[in-house]
């Protein structure tokens, strides 16, 4: 096998600002479709550090910047300050002073941009196409050298600061963190609203911004990543060029304090949920010493081990008793010294009701580690995978990339990074039992996340941010010395050997082809379905993709259909929880689920063992009976999922609402849940044995295969699938609701009883040709960064602003949609008209035959570039295989259609689309319960007012 490594190049003498950083990273990347791949390490004299990346494969180039200043850092009276800081910096530069020059940008360049504020860092990140790069990184690193904070911006972004507030009102998982900052350490920064508002934001005087933003953003505190095509040598010249002037202001690290006080360990929060939750999540401080030694990373470790669901783990055993749902062991690094450990366990009802024996169970599962330990061969299992994944990765999506890079280079001495953050180096049997030993009850925080009248409990206090309802009380005396000292549970263990990790990693294709595309070939086809395959010699991952959709004559088309079907896949992940826990951690990611009239099987990951699990897979399921009390828990667990559903945000559910109405096989989410209630066991039981009776399968199988795996693969299911022949005439098909030509634009409304509205129209531009797909996917790119900019940067109708290009069924959509705290969703339609009208009344004007070029030009390279990995050039193929029939050439015809597509055509294309001539346009307007009143004017008719008023007659005075 052909083994490389990243090579690490000198750069410093040829650069007077920067030097050299020795890697010190052990792990070779031995993938050699990315054998061209190099890196550097710099600093520059002002104290940043830059880790660069030149990959002659990348499809675009990307940068993303970390300041290791965030939300801890806000002032005690101005809370929210990062936040609003990460804002503000895209509102405008000395030197490119629009408000929208980087969307602008990397829209037209066809990139992204965004940005995020964590505990201690806050992470600014953009891609665009590879020879756009140069220009994306001057005005990039402008945000951290003469941003302008001007005061009409300020004024507005207020305003979209409140909006994400009043979005991550109703996340439960939000509001529990705001309950932790309450009860938390009083002396740690983590008690600091770190959202904002424009209420405590709005009083901030202008010059304390500017003079926070110099004091903080400092050049020693910033961590940057580059992923480009370009050579090493250009883009090591361009970080000196554009950051080499960023300020160094030398700021003081934060000082260390836990997190947790003792107001909270050893009590227990009764937290009142949004959505249908059961929840008890045990929550402990993790001391320094643990947090800052990355060679052993010990907490990671336990949480590994809790984390098994083999027949005898903690999860197994809660799983027989009905107490659960779902376990969740983790470990959570917060700032360069804190971090917290988490068992969350999603609960059935009986569980709620008995909540203290699960908490005893979790704790019987640690005591397991305090006097035994975490076998080595469980770090073993969790080093290799880990060190297998790096070594055998794949090239994957560049804006991501430097995300989660510039994110981790904090952790991490720069001159071993990635090292450490990959896996621990170290094992130590005594620490992984001197761990356990501080995940004691006394020290715990325990959230119990659960409706009231469950387990009939009072709120008796109100969080202030959020409103959030909830009790605390200390746990008893007994409860706590119980918990540290549980009897012995021979059923609950953590070693057990994993067997599908992976013997050896050997490509069947050891030469690299370059020749693109490798079109799949119809391996097999006959009464029982289809199977598409190809050997992969491109991408040369010892990985695997089989993706295997299941077609019943027992799925129909109606919500009950579709109700049975998630019932199904739900009763075989918790029948195969074993099998997949065991992939996974083998690095072989499974799922099954219910897709299109189907009941889908996805497997992804390292190919030796992948044959095997397909076999054990299907083995368990056509073996497997079930009891009329397990069906009981998973039909209460689907309809908790249902039912959280029904409560996503206003945008989310015009979303759902759309497709709703559409598309067939798309019912609601409270639909199902209707559908869903009043269903019983037999029922069930009846559709679960029909459904293997007459099936029909549509396979795909691709990657480090040979042609006899393939073929295997299709024994294995004729072997545990056999059944009578499910004629393709007969199979259940998508299809999209055209709207009529006349009598639109048609409207419908739903209410919710989520806080917000929304509003979304669906604009049909026509039946799919290759000439319109071309109109629509540059008119798209164009469109949306406009949108963005004017509704959401200016107007500042809310957090969520969208807009988009898709299609149903070969439909051709554009779609625009937004979610206000402040705006009635008619309002926001009327907006959203108002702003296309003018948009196609200017549209030479909005899209220059000169940005046209550019953005079709930036859509060529796009899709004439291969895929980034096996993964999504397989995901690629199994939909143009049976979605599209077969037409794997479409990406080129799309291509073509492009290339043919003149600046005249697309301008009177576009503005058929846009022009409200075109009445196909569906609105659909989601109005949610609201804390501040909308700016809405109440309909009523002269009676109904003067009902409510009253006449005054003035008598006016003579000046005589």
């Amino acid at each position: 096998m052909q083994w490389t490594r990243c090579l690490f190049l000198t750069v410093v003498s040829t650069f007077m600002h920067a030097k050299t950083i020795e890697d010190l990273n052990d792990l070779m990347i031995k993938t050699p479709s990315l054998s061209e791949r190099k890196i550097a390490k710099i600093k520059l004299e002002n104290g940043l550090t830059a880790f660069i990346v030149s990959d002659p494969g990348a499809d675009q180039s990307a940068a993303a910047l970390a300041v290791n200043v965030g939300a801890w850092h806000d002032p005690d009276n101005y809370e929210g300050m990062a936040h609003f800081t990460e804002h503000l910096l895209f509102l405008g530069t000395k030197n490119y002073p629009a408000e929208d020059e980087l969307f602008q940008y990397c829209g037209t360049h066809g990139g992204l941009v965004n940005a995020y504020t964590w505990t201690d860092r806050t992470v600014y990140m953009f891609s665009v196409q590879n020879d756009a790069f140069e220009g994306g990184l001057a005005r990039f690193s402008d945000f951290f050298k003469n941003p302008l904070f001007s005061k009409n911006g300020v004024q507005r972004e207020l305003n979209a600061v409140n909006q994400e507030h009043a979005k991550n009102i109703e996340s439960d998982n939000h509001r529990q963190w705001m309950i932790l900052k309450t009860l938390g350490n009083p002396q740690h920064d983590n008690r600091k609203f770190s959202t904002g508002t424009a209420e405590t934001l709005g009083r901030i005087p202008h010059e304390e911004l500017v003079n926070w933003f110099s004091t903080h953003y400092s050049a020693d505190r910033m961590y940057l990543t580059i992923y480009t095509k370009h050579p090493l040598d250009q883009a090591t010249s361009w970080v000196e060029e554009y950051f080499a002037e960023i300020r160094n202001a030398k700021v003081e690290p934060l000082s260390y304090t836990k997190l947790l006080s003792r107001e909270i360990e050893g009590h227990i929060v009764y937290q009142k949920p949004v959505r249908d939750l059961r929840n008890i999540s045990l929550i402990w401080d993790v001391s320094s010493d643990y947090v800052t030694d990355l060679d052993k990373q010990t907490p990671t470790l336990i949480a590994y081990a809790l984390n098994q669901k083999t027949p005898s783990s903690l999860y197994q055993c809660l799983k027989d008793e009905g107490l659960i749902e779902n376990i969740d062991a983790s470990y959570s690094h917060l700032g360069d010294k804190n971090g917290l450990f988490e068992i969350s366990c999603d609960l059935t009802k009986q569980g709620a009701l008995n909540y203290g024996e699960v908490i005893k169970r979790c704790y019987q599962a640690i005591s397991t580690i305090q006097k035994n330990g975490v076998p080595e061969f469980i770090f073993q299992e969790m080093t290799k995978m880990a060190e297998l994944r790096y070594e055998y990765q794949s090239r994957t999506n560049a804006f991501n990339f430097v995300s989660n890079a510039a994110h981790q280079m904090i952790n991490e001495s720069f001159s071993t990074f990635p090292r450490k953050q990959v896996s621990p180096t170290s094992y130590s049997y005594e620490e992984t039992k001197s761990f356990a030993k501080t995940l004691i009850p006394a020290k715990a925080a325990v959230f119990f996340t659960v409706p009231c009248d469950l387990v009939s409990w009072k709120p008796t206090n109100k969080e202030k941010w959020y409103g959030t309802e909830y009790s605390i009380a200390k746990i008893d005396k007994n409860s706590l010395a119980a918990w540290g000292s549980p009897s012995s549970s021979e059923s609950i263990s953590i070693c057990s050997v994993n067997p599908y990790l992976p013997d050896e990693v050997a490509l069947v294709n050891k030469v690299k082809s370059d020749s693109f595309p490798i079109e799949p070939v119809l391996l097999e086809n006959d009464s029982l379905g289809k199977l598409y395959f190809f050997s992969d010699a491109f991408y040369l991952a010892p990985k695997a993709e089989i993706y295997l959709a299941i077609k019943s004559k027992a799925i129909q088309d109606d919500p009950e259909s579709e109700v049975m079907t998630d019932l199904l896949a739900l009763c075989y992940q918790r029948q195969l929880s074993n099998v997949f826990s065991y992939a996974n951690r083998a690095g072989i990611a499974s799922s099954l689920e219910r897709g299109d009239f189907c009941l889908q099987l996805s497997i992804s990951g390292f190919s030796q063992k992948a044959n095997t699990l397909v076999n054990d897979v299907f083995y368990q399921i056509k073996n497997t009976e079930l009891e009329e009390k397990t069906f009981s828990l998973i039909k209460d667990e689907l309809l908790s999922e249902y039912d959280s559903k029904t409560k996503q945000i206003a945008f989310s559910q015009a979303n759902e609402t759309l497709s709703h109405v559409l598309q067939n096989g798309s019912a609601t989410s409270f639909q199902l849940y209707q559908t869903l209630l009043p269903l019983n066991f037999e029922k069930f039981k009846a559709f679960k044995a029909q459904f293997f009776d007459s099936i029909y399968i549509e396979g795909f199988a691709g990657g480090n295969l040979c042609e006899e795996d393939a073929k295997s693969l299709w024994k294995i299911c004729k072997k545990e699938l056999f059944s009578k022949p499910f004629g393709t005439k007969e199979h259940l098909q998508k299809s999209v609701l055209i709207l009529p030509e006349t009598g639109g634009p048609f409207a419908i409304a739903a209410s919710s009883s989520m806080q917000g509205n929304a509003a979304l129209i669906a604009l049909q531009l026509g039946s799919h040709s290759y000439q319109k797909r071309a109109c629509q996917l540059i008119l798209g790119r164009a469109f949306q960064d406009a949108f963005f900019n004017q509704l959401r940067t200016k107007q500042q109708l809310g957090y969520i602003v969208r807009a988009w290009p898709t299609y149903m069924q070969d439909e051709l959509i554009l779609c625009m949609g937004a979610q206000s705290a402040t705006y009635a969703p008619e309002e926001l339609v009327i907006r959203f008209e108002a702003f296309a009208e003018e948009y196609q009344k200017n549209l030479s004007e909005e899209i220059t035959e000169e940005s046209f070029e550019k953005i079709k030009n930036a859509l060529i390279v796009q899709y004439m570039e291969p895929p980034r990995n096996l993964q999504e050039l397989s995901t690629r193929y199994f939909t143009y295989a049976y979605e599209f029939k077969g037409e794997f050439d479409r990406y080129l015809k799309i291509v073509n259609a492009l290339k043919d597509l003149d600046y005249k055509g697309f301008i009177d294309s576009a503005r058929a689309f846009l022009s409200r001539e075109n009445t196909k346009r569906l609105a659909i307007q989601i109005t949610g319960e609201n804390r501040q009143a909308l700016y809405k004017y109440k309909p009523c008719s002269k009676d109904e007012l003067q009902a409510c008023s009253q006449f005054v007659t003035k008598v006016v005075e003579s000046d005589f």
